[in-house]
């Protein structure tokens, strides 16, 4: 599109068509000849070096959003407006509701419509969440947030992802918040001193939308009533009150859903606040959980009857009949005619038994006779042994010996392993002739990797406090809406002065020579630290221009 062609599509009023402006331009009501309906022209001025935080780069990060509480550009070109230069044109609905703090101005909605508004935040932020590559928005504020009404309910359309960030699936995973963006009574903590950040940034965010809604857009959770957070003061007073958990005294008043997006949204530490829309919904609808019935308390279903009756059987108390079949019974078997035995005669039985006895008895006797007259090795004594094999003399009774053979019985001396030998011929382990020298830091020399890394006087929140009361942003940066960080480098000298100071991200306008005087007026830093012994060491800081 070129400039002729903008002019001669869109037409607006600079002064009485102005819908809002921030950082990253302003928003216009404006009639599209084209479509024939009014739409939001957003204008966004593009500035060197900054080309990751310009408003195409953000229609294509976002331009394959779809979501019931996401707000989709139609269409981004950029154009060489003359006068003005190079700009970003992005076109979107418009909604004649406006943005939710202009909603809450108007209106005062019931229960029911605030709590729609805050589950589509919640949805929308959840969404964003879940998107390959993840999407943390950083941002959410009221003046973020599109309203479009539905059959009497509003829905919250999340917009202006100028300084949203993509960070990988893992949910310990953060990325840098270079831009040190976000108002402060919507910016976590960590926001404040442009620390990194993770996911988990949003849901403080929401955790003070959701309050802001529920008192209809008049009070946050902390007192801010009798403070300005537009002054540098005042912004310092708000910080105390955040980090202190200073909330406003009815605060604990609200309905039991509020009461669990403060406790488990506004916790301070990220590392200990709630870390994803699933675990704060499930703080949220415990009872919708559902779970698995365990093995032990599951209802099985009744047993089919049978068909016929079936009698338990307990062996404790009964024994089962045992039916056994009917055989016929055997037949019966012949007695046999024993013949009857003869009488004995009279005179002879007692002979015939003497005789029997007698010839048993000589046969016992001749037995034992000759088992001991036969060579049992088993039981001969040593000087029977020392006989030659081919001896034929027969062994004589008077000879064999029944005793046991002598054993020797004496003690032997068991030989003890000499472990003093075994040690002395063991191998010895090499050991080094001297040990290393640790190297002596070189106090010339400029070192990027420390022990202690140089610090300003007070810790990194001093800083900034001591930035924003010093700065002072240049008169073409005002005029021209610029906002931006300039990111500078510089050596910390072991006295704690700077030296070599170097911009290496620029913004211009007169922001880079601003952060370069800034540098120089700090007071003395705590210098770096290597090996127990101060050191020169380099150093990188953001300075803000808002």
């Amino acid at each position: 599109m070129t400039a002729n062609e903008f002019t001669d599509r869109f037409d607006y009023d600079p002064d009485n068509d102005l819908l809002g402006e921030g950082g990253f331009g302003k928003i216009f009501k404006a009639w599209d000849k084209v479509r024939n309906e009014y739409i939001a022209l957003k204008l966004s001025k593009v500035q060197p070096n900054m080309e990751e935080f310009s408003l195409l780069s953000e229609y294509k990060r976002v331009c394959d959003l779809e979501h019931t509480n996401i707000a989709r550009y139609m269409d981004c070109q950029r154009i060489r407006l003359p006068g003005i230069g190079t700009h970003d044109v992005a076109l979107m609905k418009y909604y004649e509701h406006g943005n939710l703090s202009q909603l809450l101005g108007k209106h005062t909605l019931t229960t029911a419509q605030k709590d729609r508004i805050v589950d589509g935040l919640l949805d929308g932020i959840n969404y964003l969440h879940r998107h390959r590559p993840l999407i943390i928005h950083s941002d959410l504020k009221p003046s973020n947030i599109l309203i479009v009404e539905r059959r009497g309910f509003y829905i919250p359309l999340i917009t202006d992802f100028g300084i949203s960030r993509q960070a990988s699936v893992d949910d310990k995973s953060y990325v840098t918040n270079t831009i040190g963006a976000g108002t402060y009574a919507y910016a976590a903590p960590e926001q404040w001193e442009a620390r990194e950040l993770r996911p988990n940034v949003d849901l403080w965010s929401f955790g003070i939308l959701a309050i802001y809604v529920w008192f209809n857009g008049k009070k946050l959770p902390f007192r801010a009533d009798d403070i300005s957070i537009a002054s540098e003061a005042g912004r310092i007073e708000f910080m105390k009150r955040v980090v202190n958990l200073d909330f406003i005294p009815d605060l604990m008043k609200v309905p039991d859903k509020y009461r669990t997006i403060v406790a488990t949204c506004l916790v301070v530490s990220p590392q200990q606040r709630i870390k994803t829309v699933d675990e704060l919904l499930a703080h949220l609808h415990p009872k919708e959980i559902a779970t698995a019935p365990e093995e032990t308390t599951q209802v099985l279903p009744p047993p089919t009857p049978p068909k016929k009756p079936i009698r338990i059987h307990d062996e404790r108390t009964e024994l089962m009949p045992v039916e056994v079949p009917l055989l016929p019974p055997p037949p019966p078997r012949p007695v046999e005619k024993v013949p009857a035995a003869p009488a004995p005669t009279p005179g002879k039985s007692n002979v015939s038994v003497w005789v029997a006895a007698s010839v048993v008895i000589a046969m016992i006797v001749g037995g034992t006779i000759w088992y001991a007259l036969q060579d049992h090795k088993t039981i001969a004594t040593p000087e029977v042994a020392k006989v030659p094999a081919n001896t034929t003399a027969p062994i004589r009774p008077d000879t064999v010996s029944l005793a046991p053979p002598k054993l020797n019985l004496e003690p032997v001396e068991e030989k003890k392993p000499d472990v003093k030998a075994s040690i002395a011929a063991a191998p010895k382990p090499k050991v080094p002739a001297t040990a290393p020298k640790k190297k002596t830091p070189d106090p010339k020399a400029i070192y990027r990797v420390v022990d202690e890394s140089p610090s300003f006087p007070g810790g990194e929140s001093a800083m900034r406090f001591w930035l924003a009361r010093n700065r002072r942003t240049p008169e073409a940066a005002e005029r021209s809406f610029i906002s931006g960080v300039v990111k500078v480098a510089f050596v910390v000298n072991t006295d704690g002065s700077r030296q070599d100071i170097t911009v290496i991200k620029s913004v211009g306008y007169g922001c880079d020579e601003e952060a370069v005087r800034l540098v120089k007026s700090m007071p003395r830093w705590n210098p770096g630290r290597f090996e127990r012994r101060l050191v020169r060491a380099s150093h990188t800081i953001d300075v803000v221009f808002e």
